[in-house]
């Protein structure tokens, strides 16, 4: 069994965006790699009821250290549509920006999102969605729709959290399973 260390051993505090970027500027350097970024504006509007902005902050920090544009690895994402919205066309931010998805409805079928225009109406503002796994798998397993509509309106599409204990129940590996349905890329927890 591995000996935890004393905490009055260690000092640990909490580094910011601005310092984790430049941590990654550093290893991107040293291994000749693009590291990527994927920063969520955490309840917004609860933020403005304190008094506080936090979107301009974060963008700031991102412009500051150059991966504001779509060409570049980095991914706004936020639940609130109506942060999105202000994000892209009052703050003006020209990067990557996902629409965060709350769990589907029970019958998959009436998705809002698969409504004839509802895609392509979010795609004058977002760049991808990033939808529970239950919204793009049902519970049996099989695809919903969702993937493959929002590909056709040239969306990203991000599911999260990729935890297996949060998968669909089905036959083989879960991980090939989910991959099947051509996702861009996976959040999961480590």
């Amino acid at each position: 069994m591995a000996e935890i260390p004393p905490t009055t051993d260690a000092a640990m505090g909490i580094s910011t965006l601005d310092e984790e970027l430049h941590f990654l500027a550093g290893l991107d350097r040293s291994t000749g790699r693009r590291t990527g970024v994927y920063p969520e504006i955490k309840e917004p509007a609860w933020h403005h009821r304190e008094g506080r902005d936090v979107s301009p902050i974060l963008l700031g920090v991102l412009r500051r250290h150059g991966v504001a544009t779509r060409a570049d690895p980095c991914f706004v994402q936020c639940f609130n549509a109506d942060e999105v919205r202000r994000i892209r066309h009052e703050l003006g931010w020209e990067g990557r920006l996902v629409q965060l998805l709350e769990a589907a409805p029970q019958d998959a079928a009436a998705d809002p999102l698969l409504v004839a225009g509802a895609l392509a109406t979010l795609a004058e503002t977002a760049d991808g969605i990033g939808p529970p796994i239950g919204r793009v798998l049902d519970a049996e397993g099989r695809p919903t729709g969702l993937v493959a509509a929002s590909h056709d309106v040239g969306f990203v599409v991000h599911p999260y959290t990729f935890r297996i204990d949060r998968l669909p129940s089905s036959p083989g590996r879960p991980t090939r399973h989910c991959m099947s349905y051509s996702p861009r890329r996976l959040l999961t927890d480590s």
